[in-house]
């Protein structure tokens, strides 16, 4: 290859060689509206190739705020905050409407212990299925007047206590009787058992301490209000044959809250097992349900002797079905 020809250098008035600088470089156009922002001399977009020139030009936000104009960029590359349109009071309120609001939970100091969130309920359904299930692997169980179990409204059920499993076999049938539940008054210190205590919590179920009968008597009354079935022995104690008194709590209960008493006796719960514990052979059993009993119209909230008038009359139903509920249960009625 030939050699590369070199370029002449004007020489100056001394004969010295002339090297000629470069023009400075054009910074690029910037399109804006308003002021303009002011660069120094030396700063950040200075150097030292020309004094006073950025290197490179931020360009500004295509923008428009309520003033006209473009709206200027900070160094983030963000609007400036003195620059952005202010949102108007009656804008900040609708947006704080539009949010969805909390629902509001009683404080946990104002909760009843028995009382489980809403969201338990569903499991509630499930454990009184597989109690269902349980009293059909366990009873050969016939059942008459299931169809006066109230479908809807508040109630009590007041059957005879034979055995610690009837308010087991009682709710599963409020269950077949359209889905019911129902809220039993149980011992306090049942709650705190590792096993039951959850199940109870669950069911919301009545929590009972000694000598605070009114107590009981007062959340009995509040399930009541809520439309809920209530499980409440007119007996108070378990009984193996034939109910023997009746207490006046039921009948005051239902005076003072104005609902219907559904009479309930069962025969054969009590005897689930005896001589057959070597065999898988389901114990007979029976339950006879009665035609609800109102309580008197005319009678005061707070009137003993009509109390235990009513509660005496749900006895004398429950003892007038127990024929049919040995005869239900396959004995001979007598």
């Amino acid at each position: 290859m030939g050699a590369r020809p070199r370029l002449r250098v004007p020489r100056g008035d001394g004969g010295a060689r002339v090297r000629r600088s470069r023009a400075p470089a054009a910074p690029p156009p910037v399109r804006a509206v308003g002021p303009q922002r002011r660069v120094r001399a030396g700063g950040r977009g200075a150097q030292a190739g020309s004094a006073g020139v950025p290197r490179r030009t931020r360009r500004a936000r295509a923008g428009h705020h309520r003033g006209g104009g473009l709206i200027p960029e900070s160094d983030s590359g963000r609007p400036d905050r003195a620059h952005r349109p202010a949102r108007s009071a009656r804008s900040a309120r609708s947006a704080r409407s539009a949010r969805p609001a909390r629902s509001a939970r009683p404080a946990r100091s104002d909760r009843n212990p028995s009382d489980p969130a809403p969201d338990r309920e569903p499991v509630y359904a499930a454990v009184v299925r597989v109690l269902d299930l349980w009293v059909r692997g366990r009873y050969r169980l016939r059942v008459r007047g299931l169809g006066h179990i109230p479908p809807a409204g508040p109630a009590l059920l007041a059957p005879n206590h034979v055995s610690y499993e009837d308010p087991v076999v009682m709710a599963a049938l409020a269950h077949r009787a359209g889905g019911r539940r129902v809220r039993g008054m149980v011992a306090a210190g049942a709650f705190e058992h590792s096993v039951a205590g959850p199940f109870l919590r669950v069911g919301r179920q009545i929590p009972v301490q000694r000598g605070r009968g009114g107590e009981a008597l007062a959340g009995a009354r509040r399930r009541l209000a809520d439309g809920e079935l209530v499980l409440l022995y007119p007996e108070g104690r378990i009984t193996v044959d034939r109910p023997v008194e009746a207490r006046p709590g039921i009948g005051r209960l239902a005076i003072a809250a104005g609902v219907p008493i559904v009479p309930i006796a069962s025969w054969g719960l009590a005897r689930a097992g005896e001589g057959q514990r070597q065999r898988a052979v389901r114990t007979p059993a029976g339950v006879a349900i009665g035609p609800p009993l109102w309580p008197p119209p005319a009678v005061r909230p707070g009137d003993r002797d009509a109390a235990r008038v009513l509660a005496r009359t749900t006895l004398s139903r429950i003892r007038s079905l127990m024929p049919a509920a040995r005869l239900l249960a396959g004995a001979e009625p007598h």
